[in-house]
C-alpha cells in the first residue's frame, strides 16, 4: 500500500466538498503520468476553482493549471485522457455554462484550448453532469437539468458538438421543482453505444412541510441505453423503485467491461433512514439488458461501491466502510468471490462516503496494473487533504482455473513489522491450485521459499525467522514477501532488524 498527498483545500460556508458523491472521472492515467482534476474552494458558495495536477514518472505531484477566478463552479470537472493523441480533456460547468478544456501535455505547455459549446437548455445552476470518451476520441457529456437529461457528443474528427436528448422528465407537481429529474449521471461510451446511469433527485414537498434539514428524495434509479447515440433513441430501464415505501436509493458506479458487459452498483433502503437495512446490489448484463441483480454483502455492511477491472479482465469492487477501504473480487455470477480485504487506508467520520475515485477506463486512458485512485481525508485544522493511493494486494485475478472457479489469492500484511524475531505472513486462497510464497531481497533475488505446493481453498499463515534457505541469518534491512499463483504476483515489504 502506498499513499501520497496531492494537495489540501479549505472548507467554506455553502461549498460542496472538493470531491463528494459525484460521478465524474476525476483521475486518469496516460503513459507514465497520472492526472487529477480537483475543485479548490476559495470562498463561500460558488467561489470555487479547479486545478489540474500531474503525478510525474518520478512520483512528484505538480500543479499544471488553475482555472480563472471568475469561472466559479459548484461541482468538480470531468477529466478524460485520450491515449490515441496524448491529449487531456476537461468538461466543467462554471455557473451553469459548459466549458471544454483541451490540454496537450506532450507539447510541454499546459495552456488549454478552451471552447464553450452551445449549452443544453436548463433552468438551474446545478448542472450535475458527467462525460466519457471512446477509443476514437469522441466525447459524450450528459447533463441533468430539471426538464430533461440531455447529451452533447463531440466528434474527434470534426471537433463539432451535436446535442440530443437522453430522457424527458415527468412532471412532479408536489415537488417545488415541478419535475422528477434524474441526476448524478454515470456515463460510458463504446463507439457510438451510450450508457447512462442516474438517480432521481426531487425536491420533496413532504420533507419541506415537516421542516426537515435535507429536503431532497432519491427513490428511483434508471439505466438509459442507446446502441447509436446519434441515430437511435435511448431506452430506459428502471433499476429500482422504492417510491411506495418512501425509501432511498443511490447509484454508486457503472463500468463497461472489456467484454462489452455493463455493470451497475447501487444501494437501496425500503424505508429512508434505515441504514442498517441498506442493501448493496450488482446489476450486470449485455448493453441495454436484460440485467441480473445480485446482492453484494450483507445489509448495512458497506456504504459505497466502486468497480475496477484489472488489465487481465478480473472484476473487483472497492468498498468503503466508513473508516477503511476494502477490496474483493467478483465472480462470474456477480457475487463477492471472497471476504473483502481491508486496504489499511484509514479516514475519519464519513471520509469515504462517495469520496473514492479510481483510475479506470471510464475516463479514457489506460488503467494501471495496480489499483490506484483518489480519496479525501479530513484534517484536524478543518481543511481537507486530497490523496492518491496505490494498492497491489487483492487487486488481481489469477489466470489459472480449476473447473469453472478461478483460483484467487490475497496477501495480508506481515506482522509485526518491523520484526527482529519472527514475522507471521497471512494469505488466503480461493480455488485449488499451486501457490508459492517466498522472501526476496530488494534486488529481486530469492532469499527463502516458505511455501511451494498445491493449496486447497482457505486461509493460511507462514512464519519467517530471518534465515535464508541455508539457515543463515540475513542482514538487517528491507525485504519483499512475494506470493505467486499462476501468472500473478503480490508483494509486500518487510523490515528485518537484528
Amino acid at each position: 500500500m502506498h499513499v501520497e498527498d496531492i494537495t489540501d483545500v479549505g472548507v467554506f460556508e455553502g461549498n460542496t466538498p472538493a470531491i463528494w458523491g459525484y460521478h465524474q472521472s476525476l483521475i486518469v492515467r496516460t503513459g507514465d503520468s497520472v492526472f487529477a482534476a480537483i475543485m479548490e474552494p476559495r470562498g463561500d458558495g460558488f467561489q470555487q476553482q479547479w486545478s489540474l495536477f500531474e503525478r510525474t514518472a518520478e512520483g512528484a505531484w505538480l500543479r499544471r493549471y488553475t482555472s480563472l477566478r471568475e469561472e466559479q463552479i459548484n461541482q468538480p470537472p470531468t477529466l478524460l485522457a485520450d491515449d490515441g493523441d496524448g491529449r487531456l480533456h476537461v468538461v466543467a460547468w462554471p455557473e451553469g455554462e459548459m466549458h471544454h478544456y483541451q490540454f496537450d501535455p506532450g507539447s510541454g505547455s499546459f495552456d488549454p484550448v478552451v471552447t464553450t459549446p452551445e449549452r443544453s437548455p436548463h433552468e438551474d445552476l446545478y448542472p450535475y453532469s458527467s462525460s466519457a470518451l471512446n477509443e476514437a476520441g469522441d466525447i459524450l457529456s450528459v447533463v441533468s437539468p430539471y426538464r430533461a437529461n440531455r447529451f452533447a457528443l463531440r466528434s474527434a474528427t470534426t471537433e463539432a458538438w451535436t446535442l440530443g436528448l437522453v430522457v424527458a422528465h415527468e412532471k412532479r407537481p408536489e415537488s417545488p421543482s415541478q419535475w422528477a429529474r434524474q441526476a448524478y449521471p454515470f456515463v460510458e461510451l463504446n463507439g457510438r453505444e451510450a450508457h447512462v446511469f442516474t438517480t432521481q433527485d426531487i425536491n420533496d414537498q413532504e420533507k419541506i412541510d415537516a421542516a426537515q434539514g435535507f429536503t431532497y428524495s432519491f427513490r428511483t434509479l434508471q439505466y438509459h441505453y442507446s446502441p447509436d447515440v446519434l441515430n437511435e433513441p435511448f431506452t430506459t430501464t428502471e433499476i429500482v423503485n422504492v417510491e411506495e415505501s418512501k425509501g432511498w436509493a443511490h447509484n454508486d458506479d457503472m463500468l463497461l467491461d472489456s467484454s462489452g458487459r455493463i455493470h451497475l452498483i447501487y444501494q437501496f433502503q425500503l424505508v429512508e433512514g434505515d441504514w442498517g437495512a441498506t442493501q448493496m446490489m450488482h446489476a450486470f448484463g449485455p448493453g441495454g439488458g436484460p440485467l441480473k441483480h445480485v446482492p453484494v454483502g450483507d445489509p448495512g455492511q458497506f456504504n459505497e461501491g466502486r468497480l475496477w477491472e484489472s488489465p487481465e479482465g478480473g472484476l473487483f469492487i472497492v468498498l468503503p466502510r466508513f473508516q477503511d477501504l476494502h477490496v474483493a473480487a467478483l465472480t462470474a455470477g456477480g457475487e463477492l468471490a471472497e471476504e473483502p480485504a481491508p486496504l489499511n487506508i484509514t479516514s475519519s467520520g464519513w471520509g469515504y462516503s462517495g469520496r473514492v475515485f479510481l483510475v479506470s477506463p471510464n475516463g479514457g486512458g489506460t488503467p494501471g496494473r495496480v489499483l490506484e485512485g483518489l480519496f479525501s481525508q479530513e484534517l484536524e485544522d478543518g481543511r481537507v487533504a486530497l490523496r492518491y493511493f496505490q494498492a497491489s494486494r487483492g487487486a488481481e485475478t489469477v489466470i489459472a482455473e480449476t473447473g469453472t472457479v478461478p483460483q484467487q489469492v490475497a496477501l495480508g500484511s506481515g506482522y509485526p513489522n518491523p520484526f527482529n524475531g519472527s514475522v507471521t505472513i497471512p494469505y488466503s486462497v480461493r480455488g485449488e491450485g499451486r501457490v508459492r510464497l517466498e522472501v526476496v531481497n530488494m534486488a529481486g533475488q530469492r532469499v527463502v521459499t516458505l511455501a511451494d505446493d498445491m493449496h486447497a481453498p482457505g486461509s493460511y499463515a507462514r512464519q519467517w525467522d530471518g534465515a535464508d534457505d541455508r539457515g543463515e541469518r540475513v542482514a538487517s534491512g528491507a525485504y519483499l514477501i512475494r506470493l505467486t499463483a499462476g501468472q500473478v504476483q503480490f508483494q509486500d515489504k518487510l523490515m528485518y532488524l537484528k
